[in-house]
């Protein structure tokens, strides 16, 4: 990260955020939440910010609240997610939200998308300027 970057992280739990915290904790230019993920989207503080990356990890930020991580998108921000192959954790019937996900995604009018085969399988998604 450039010096005029920050980060924004959100955890749901304390012991993974304070892993982060040990490695990233005494640099100025990152937070580090520690709550629920849709929750901190739907945040009237979170609504006045824009970021121009966002990796949406967890389901709130791809299936719940996925709009609502977009409406936080930058024109021209990156959009990633991943995950997109089947997982041994997944429920059943899964894979049918995974799908209706990625054709949502390449279909939405604010986005430019593509899905790479790669890793767990993963899309990077552009929102337009």
């Amino acid at each position: 990260m450039n010096a005029e970057a920050t980060l924004e992280t959100v955890e749901l739990e304390e012991r993974f955020s304070a892993a982060a915290q040990r490695l990233l904790g005494q640099d100025s230019r990152v937070t580090l939440h520690v709550e629920e993920g849709e929750q901190w989207l739907r945040d009237p503080v979170q609504r006045t910010k824009k970021y121009d990356l966002i990796f949406a990890d967890t389901w709130p930020r791809k299936f719940h609240a996925r709009e609502a991580a977009l409406d936080l998108l930058a024109p021209g921000g990156i959009y990633f997610i991943d995950d997109l192959f089947p997982q041994a954790n997944w429920p059943e019937g899964h894979q049918a939200s995974v799908d209706r996900l990625r054709a949502e995604l390449e279909e939405h009018p604010d986005l430019v998308s593509t899905f790479l085969p790669w890793a767990s399988g993963v899309m990077v998604c552009v929102r337009r300027a």
